[in-house]
């Protein structure tokens, strides 16, 4: 089993059901998304195999982002999104387009995104 360096702070949001005049739910409040989960993360963009494999499935994925197991993200799902800090205090938000539970071991979760251009 390899060794994976979690560097960078994640935390997950939940999309907040708000609705308008219409009874329609609205999705354009970005900061209104309140923090789900947190945790320590790897992201892996660009051209690296774990990229690749997830395009295969999901053309639009751009990086893979690999966290250890736990009861609270194995129940995180596309109406989510991840604000990924790294070791500088940059943040990127992510969109989810699909989580797999690596080989069903219950030890590792990756995360297929894209980076959010809100």
């Amino acid at each position: 089993m390899t060794c994976i360096v979690k560097n960078r702070k994640a935390e997950f949001l939940k999309q907040p059901l708000v609705v308008n005049a219409l009874n329609e739910v609205d999705d354009s409040a970005d900061a209104d998304w309140p923090v789900q989960e947190r945790a320590y993360c790897s992201v892996e963009t660009g051209t690296g195999r774990e990229v690749y494999k997830a395009r295969q499935v999901h053309a639009e994925v751009s990086a893979v982002l690999t966290v250890d197991w736990s009861y609270g993200l194995s129940r995180i799902t596309e109406d989510h999104r991840i604000r990924v800090t790294d070791p500088m205090g940059n943040a990127t938000i992510y969109d989810i387009f699909h989580a797999d539970d690596v080989d069903l071991g219950n030890h590792t979760i990756r995360f297929g995104c894209r980076a959010s251009v809100s």
